[in-house]
């Protein structure tokens, strides 16, 4: 689990879509569905959030924004850069689509105990299978590399953009 660390006591972190994994840091969890440790219900793909500006000193969202329509990513993290206080942080996790390309490309004999074509079908458009009038969200719908999400959010405003490999694959 990617630990959030809070510069004060008193800072408040915004998670969204934590749906029913929610970081145990965060003060306020939202996502599209309706579950126990969601505070509130919002399409995150629709701006303007209802969040007031400048009202949390971090962000987090773990495999989130690939789920959105591409054209929606830009006004995804303009909303993330004007819900932050001067100052704050946001850790987002995402794929990085062309390591995860390359590795499809070097295991041709598939993984996890799955076969090529079920493996990389998961890999690059997503494996969920959540049920009801959202369950479009299941599907990947957007491209990420370290140069690309490193270009929109310096686009919206964010000047210190770090960008890492993370998990076991480094995808």
């Amino acid at each position: 689990m990617i630990e959030l660390r809070k510069r004060n006591p008193s800072d408040r972190i915004l998670e969204l879509g934590g749906g029913g994994n929610r970081h145990p840091q965060a003060d306020v969890c939202v996502d599209i569905r309706p579950m126990p440790d969601v505070d509130f219900q919002h399409d995150l793909a629709t701006t303007p959030w209802p969040i007031q500006d400048d009202e949390f000193d971090g962000l987090f969202a773990a495999y989130v924004l690939e789920h959105l329509p591409y054209a929606r990513v830009p006004a995804f993290l303009a909303e993330c850069f004007r819900v932050l206080k001067p100052g704050g942080s946001a850790v987002l996790v995402l794929p990085n689509t062309g390591a995860q390309m390359t590795w499809i490309w070097d295991h041709p004999e598939g993984w996890d105990n799955k076969r090529s074509f079920e493996a990389a079908s998961e890999v690059l458009f997503g494996s969920q299978d959540m049920p009801g009038p959202d369950s479009d969200a299941n599907t990947h719908k957007a491209y990420f590399s370290p140069a690309v999400i490193e270009e929109l959010m310096h686009v919206v405003g964010f000047t210190e953009v770090q960008v890492q490999p993370y998990n076991e694959r480094k995808t």
